[in-house]
Parts: structure tokens; C-alpha cells; sequence
């Protein structure tokens, strides 16, 4: 079974991605921690020291002796509205914070405990990539390894190998439950047991994750509904697993927020807008501090992949995960993801479009491909430069809100994309909304000039194919 898996690839991959997750570590060690990450810091610590996550005898300063919490003074609390003076709970979800909070034990006993955490979180990032790959390579070892190397490396996985949110967490779970659904014929009872454990943890990650954890559910059932006796039973205790999850997720949501739904934590706020749409989409693109083409241009290519349809492996089901894991975050105000890296909210459905940049590698014209290969060398060398422009102060420079000199568009000058980002909660003006149409507008021109011309090329290339079949059977 180990050596099924330690094949010269993965070993080499592995060395690149622990090497470069070292440096990235190395590089904010001395950063401080920004927009959620104190909060998810600070119901671990209660967790961690105080067996609770009643926070009422917490405060953001008692960080400061293992992090360096940024204005950790003058921070409020994400407080729940049910908040009195022996009560305090935040709206964040539990499951990241019981995952911090034994690493956190363990690193308040070491002298270095920011190290000790983002090398945790390199972890999480380490084995989303490799899990990717094992997936990868069932289409192509080759190209398997050029792909995971420029998504491991690149915008928005390397920066969040390097971030304390529930976005790494939630990838890695999908992307490993997608895996092993896949393998259904080859699990035994422990990874039955395990797979059942892991589903169901995900709505304790967000309550957002819910869709797409029945749908895993369902998929799963649907993989093993043409087998009979032990598999079903199996599947039998992994559901009965899932309810009891629920059960006590609920009783988690009455404890904290006296109600059985979470949404009572967001009372009097509007957490979705479907007037949003525009903004997210053209945003989640192309915006100039955000925009995921603009710091990995190589996920354009999954975009142009869908010329190649008919050789995407499960179709559907990845066009669910994708719908359900990116729909309810483009409906979302604070579509960008706040004080974060770009494309934070798309990290969870990643290996779907690595794998859609693997299906067109594998159909593309060869000067296509060397087109991709040189996106994916731009889009390391952007890696970079985020890393070597930051401000001291600022893990990243492309968290600053905005154009600015601490973003890709400042070094490149390239001020002609969007720029969507709401600042101080004031939306942009025509002006921008206008550019921001017309340069989408172009994008979809240039897409869809990529798909007719690779599509033509395939045709072509699928012609000649069953010309040289039909030669030989006949001879």
C-alpha cells in the first residue's frame, strides 16, 4: 500500500510544497494575526484553557503573549445577540476552533507558538495538495504534477497555507471525501468509519457547508446503491453517524445562541443579497486586489476546459460541489472575503478546477499548453512578489484594500481592471462599474475565441483518430 503511493512524483512534490510552505512561514512569523484570526484564536484558547467557549473572562490582550494580535486593545468582540455580562459567545463556528485548540496547548509550552500554528496550518495545506494530486493523477500522472505544483504554489492555496481560517479545513475535507467516494469498492470498515467522522464535522466548520454535506451524503449512497449486505451497512452506521453530528451541532447552536438555528447569532443583518451577483462575479475574477486571473492567470484555462465537456470525469457531481460550495459565497455582501488573500472563498472547490485545467492540458493544442505552462510560471513569479513587496506590518500586500502600491496592479500597472472592492462599506461609482463591464465583457471574448479554436482542434484531432482506428481494423 506505501509504496502504491510513494512514487517518485509525490516524493518530489512533496519536497517542493514543504520547502515552499517553510519559506512562507518563515517570511510572517513576525506578521500579525488580522480580521477573523483572533477570534478563531480566542475561542480556541477558551477551549483550550478554559474547557468553555463562554468568552466572558477572555480577552483578545491574552493573545498577545503567544501572537502578535493586531490593535488586540481596541478589537470587539464577534459577539452573538444574546451577549450579557456572564455570556459572551461568538458568531464564528466551533469546528475550526477545536481543531486549534490542542495545537494551540501545545504551542503555548513552546518559545515560538506563531511557528508552531502556521506550521499546522502548512500541514492542512500540504495534505490538500496532496490528496489533489492523487486524484490528479488518475488522468495523468504528468500533468498532474505541473498542476499541483502551480496550484500549491499560487494564489489563493499558498497564502491560505498560511491563514487560521475554515476554508483550508473545508477544502481538504470535500476534497478528500470526494476521493474516497470515488473508491467506494476499495474502503474497508475504518475508512467507513473515518469518511462518516470527517462529512460530518463539516457543518460544524460553517453552517454553509450544509448543502454540500447532504449532497456527499447522497452521492455517496448513489455510489453504493448497486452493492448489497456489508457496504450498505456500513453506509447504515455512517448515516446514523451524520445524525448524531447534527444532534449535538444544534445543541451546540441552543447553547450558544438560545436557538436551535445559527442565524439567530446574524439576527438583523442581511447576510445574503442576490443584487450582489454582478459585483462577486466580475470581482472574483478580475478585480484588482482580488481577482483571482489576476495573481494565477492559469485558472483561466478551467474556465475554457468546458469546450472539452465530454472528457470531464463526473460531471455532475463536481458541477454540485462547485454550485453549492460557490453559490451561497457569491450571494454573500463581503463577496472578496474581507481583510484576506485573493480568492479566498473559491479555495474550497479548487481541485475542481485543477482538475478542469488538467482535462484541457490533455486536449489543448501544444502551443496552447505552453501558453498554460507560462501562465503557470507568471503566476509562481506573482507569488513572489506578494512575498518580497509586503509591508512589515502586513503579512501580505495584497491585503490592503484597494489600488495601492501594495498590489500586482502597482507593479505591473496594469490600473485598467476593476476595482469592485467596497471600501469602508461604500459601493464604487459608475465610472468603475462601467470599466468593470467592459473588461469583462472582453474576457468573454477572449474565452470564448480560446473554446471555438481549441474545440476546432479537437474535432480535428478526433477525426483523424477514428480515420487511423477504422485503417487498422480494416487491415
Amino acid at each position: 500500500m506505501i509504496k502504491k503511493f510513494l512514487t517518485k512524483d509525490l516524493l518530489v512534490l512533496s519536497l517542493i510544497l514543504i520547502i515552499s510552505y517553510l519559506i512562507l512561514t518563515i517570511c510572517v512569523s513576525d506578521s500579525p494575526v488580522w480580521g477573523d484570526e483572533p477570534h478563531y484564536l480566542l475561542i480556541a484558547y477558551s477551549l483550550a484553557f478554559d474547557f468553555d467557549s463562554n468568552l466572558h473572562n477572555n480577552s483578545f490582550a491574552q493573545l498577545d503573549e503567544y501572537f502578535f494580535v493586531h490593535n488586540s486593545k481596541n478589537i470587539k468582540f464577534h459577539a452573538t445577540p444574546q451577549t450579557n455580562s456572564d455570556k459572551i459567545y461568538s458568531r464564528h463556528e466551533i469546528g475550526l476552533p477545536l481543531l486549534l485548540a490542542p495545537v494551540l496547548r501545545l504551542a503555548s509550552t513552546t518559545p515560538f507558538p506563531r511557528i508552531i500554528m502556521l506550521l499546522f496550518m502548512n500541514l492542512l495545506g500540504y495534505l490538500t495538495i496532496i490528496n489533489m494530486y492523487l486524484l490528479l493523477r488518475r488522468y495523468g500522472k504528468q500533468s498532474a504534477f505541473l498542476v499541483s505544483i502551480a496550484v500549491g504554489l499560487s494564489a489563493p492555496m499558498y497564502f491560505y497555507s498560511a491563514q487560521i481560517f475554515s476554508d483550508l479545513v473545508a477544502a481538504l475535507v470535500i476534497l478528500y471525501s470526494y476521493r474516497k467516494i470515488q473508491d467506494v469498492m476499495t474502503i474497508n470498515v475504518g475508512h467507513f468509519l473515518w469518511l462518516g467522522f470527517i462529512l460530518s464535522f463539516l457543518p460544524w466548520l460553517h453552517i454553509k457547508y450544509v448543502p454540500v454535506t447532504v449532497f456527499l451524503y447522497l452521492y455517496y449512497g448513489c455510489q453504493m446503491k448497486v452493492h448489497k449486505g456489508q457496504m450498505l451497512a456500513q453506509f447504515a452506521r455512517i448515516t446514523a453517524a451524520a445524525v448524531i453530528s447534527a444532534i449535538l451541532l444544534f445543541v451546540s447552536f441552543y447553547y450558544r445562541f438560545e436557538s436551535f438555528f445559527p442565524l439567530a447569532a446574524w439576527k438583523g443583518e442581511n447576510y445574503l443579497d442576490i443584487s450582489i451577483i454582478p459585483y462577486s462575479v466580475i470581482g472574483t475574477l478580475l478585480d484588482t486586489s482580488k481577482g483571482l486571473f489576476v495573481y494565477a492567470p492559469f485558472y483561466f484555462f478551467s474556465i475554457t476546459a468546458l469546450v472539452f465537456l465530454r472528457s470531464i470525469p463526473n460531471k455532475i457531481p463536481l458541477l454540485c460541489i462547485f454550485l453549492l460550495t460557490q453559490g451561497i459565497n457569491l450571494l454573500h455582501p463581503v463577496w472578496w472575503g474581507g481583510f484576506c488573500p485573493p480568492g479566498r472563498y473559491s479555495l474550497v472547490a479548487i481541485f475542481i478546477l485543477a482538475i478542469l485545467l488538467q482535462v484541457f492540458i490533455n486536449n489543448a493544442h501544444k502551443i496552447t499548453c505552453l501558453v498554460v505552462y507560462l501562465s503557470f510560471a507568471l503566476s509562481i513569479i506573482n507569488t513572489c512578489i506578494m512575498l518580497i513587496m509586503r509591508k512589515e506590518d502586513v503579512p501580505y500586500m495584497i491585503w490592503s484594500w484597494g489600488k495601492s502600491e501594495y498590489t500586482l496592479s502597482h507593479f505591473y500597472d496594469i490600473y485598467f481592471l476593476p476595482n469592485l472592492i467596497f471600501q469602508q462599506g461604500q459601493q464604487v461609482d459608475a465610472g468603475e462599474i462601467a470599466t468593470s463591464v467592459e473588461i469583462f465583457t472582453m474576457f468573454l471574448f477572449v474565452t470564448a475565441v480560446v473554446m471555438v479554436c481549441e474545440r476546432y482542434n479537437w474535432q480535428r484531432n478526433t477525426e483523424v483518430q477514428t480515420l487511423v482506428d477504422d485503417s487498422r481494423e480494416s487491415t
